[in-house]
């Protein structure tokens, strides 16, 4: 059984309303860190990483929402 720790769910400003929803869940014996992202109300890409230890995993899902919502980011698409 997945328990939320913590999550974030950014939008974009695009024409095709683009998602980037990101969560930190506790699992049995490791936390893992799961990415759901898509357009128009529709998931086309969901990733998951395991980490051992909460420390690491928290940092690598901060890291993830500090680079898309870098205003500075390459990318035209700007979450917030």
């Amino acid at each position: 059984m997945e328990a939320v720790i913590k999550s974030y769910s950014l939008t974009a400003e695009s024409k095709r309303h683009a998602f980037y929803n990101i969560g930190l869940y506790r699992t049995e014996g490791a936390y893992l860190v799961r990415k759901e992202s898509g357009a128009g109300g529709k998931v086309a890409d969901v990733r998951d990483w395991k980490f051992p230890d909460l420390g690491e995993a928290e940092k690598f899902l901060e890291r993830k929402v500090r680079e898309k919502t870098n205003p500075l980011r390459k990318s035209e698409r700007k979450y917030r």
